[in-house]
């Protein structure tokens, strides 16, 4: 008699093989930035430690908030009927969905961690991104270069000084200060990295008059640029799909 767990296991095995036979073919490393953006959104949800990591551990923890009946199969409607938890897209569930069941369970995080290189321990936010946006059937919003984003919301934490996860005006300033090195009230080339430390972008893209000189008023222009609601202060929404289109990878 062939033994009940060899039976399950193989099972599993079949279910994980289809699920990444599907995501293999259609790994993207770009993807329309209203989608990331609420791809990162459920990132940092289910990062509930806040280490900028994700692990099995944040996963599984996460689905089964919403595990109304205990069943350890997550619907959409039990998604939908609980109130102590903040309601993601359908998009979203079906992103996580890997296996294409209409359930999130075990599976579907093992098939997460799975897919990522090396140990298969943790997944950073471009993991994240790139896999989930590879999940989906098409994305939405102006496409934008994974590695870009990611870049984008780094730049935006550098020069976010208090951590408020708001830049206003002063703060862009100060970076203006900070990377004016010879403090000539301009900046060179190499000072422009300055202000952008982890930013492969031509200093043109910057400033496009940085052959002349690049002046803060220069740098406020790009950062009104930015301000699409005009309120004088960029979020990290704002800051991503305005600056990750300069970036080149």
């Amino acid at each position: 008699m062939v033994n009940r767990v060899t039976v399950i296991f193989f099972v599993y095995l079949c279910a994980v093989h289809q699920v990444y036979s599907a995501i293999l073919t259609n790994i993207r490393s770009e993807a329309g930035v209203s989608s990331l953006l609420k791809i990162r959104k459920e990132y940092y949800m289910v990062d509930f430690d806040d280490d900028n990591v994700l692990t099995h551990h944040n996963c599984h923890r996460y689905i089964r908030i919403d595990d109304i009946n205990g069943d350890g199969d997550i619907t959409y409607e039990e998604v939908e009927a609980n109130p102590d938890t903040p309601r993601f897209p359908m998009e979203v569930f079906l992103a996580w969905d890997a296996n294409n069941d209409g359930v999130l369970n075990d599976i579907d995080v093992n098939a997460v961690f799975e897919m990522v290189p090396g140990t298969g321990n943790i997944v950073d936010l471009q993991e994240f991104l790139t896999i989930y946006s590879s999940r989906m059937n098409e994305t939405t919003g102006p496409v934008m270069k994974i590695q870009s984003f990611v870049q984008a919301e780094r730049d935006f934490l550098i020069i976010d000084e208090n951590d408020d996860n708001i830049l206003t005006r002063e703060e862009f300033k100060l970076e203006f200060r900070l990377a004016d090195k010879n403090k000539n009230g301009n900046l060179e080339e190499t000072e422009v990295r300055h202000m952008f430390p982890m930013r492969s972008t031509p200093p043109e893209n910057i400033c496009p008059n940085i052959s002349v000189s690049c002046s803060v008023d220069d740098v406020i222009l790009l950062f009104d640029a930015a301000d699409k609601n005009q309120d004088s202060q960029l979020s990290v929404d704002e800051y991503i799909q305005h600056f990750g289109n300069l970036i080149q990878n």
